[in-house]
């Protein structure tokens, strides 16, 4: 999928009016290509997934929080949150 400048704002768009101020609070690997950050943001706790996968990446808000997948913690995701947090 191309991402153009049009849908790059309106991603800004809706992720800053829920997310501005917030607080990550923790970093999930769903799987070996995704991560998932629940941040804490105007007074409740929303779940942003960002997705690599080469046919299907995406970036969104989940209703439900993503569950572990990743087994073993992966120096990605120590970077993570080393560097988030």
């Amino acid at each position: 999928m191309q991402v153009d400048a049009l849908t790059l704002a309106a991603l800004v768009f809706e992720l800053s009016e829920g997310l501005t101020g917030g607080r990550v609070q923790q970093i999930l690997l769903p799987d070996e290509r995704s991560v998932a950050l629940e941040i804490y943001a105007q007074g409740r706790r929303h779940q942003l997934l960002i997705s690599t996968h080469p046919q299907h990446a995406r970036l969104h808000l989940a209703d439900q929080k993503p569950r572990r997948g990743v087994e073993k913690e992966t120096p990605l995701l120590l970077l993570l949150r080393k560097y988030v947090r």
